[in-house]
């Protein structure tokens, strides 16, 4: 996997998570951008986030 897969599948499973959280998708994007959940650059993918995504089986969603 390349950084843009772990870009999309962190940020996928964060937005699987809010709706829950708020019905009105704006407001939910902007409150995950500002909590730092997502992952707004392909630059930004650390090898924390590869780790995180294979512990999490996120690519199994």
């Amino acid at each position: 996997m390349d950084d843009s897969h772990i870009m999309d599948l962190t940020n996928n499973c964060v937005g699987r998570a809010y709706p829950s959280k708020s019905s009105n998708y704006r407001r939910a994007f902007y409150t995950a951008k500002n909590n730092d959940e997502l992952i707004l650059s392909e630059s930004s993918v650390t090898n924390w986030d590869y780790k995180y995504v294979w512990k999490n089986e996120w690519y199994t969603y």
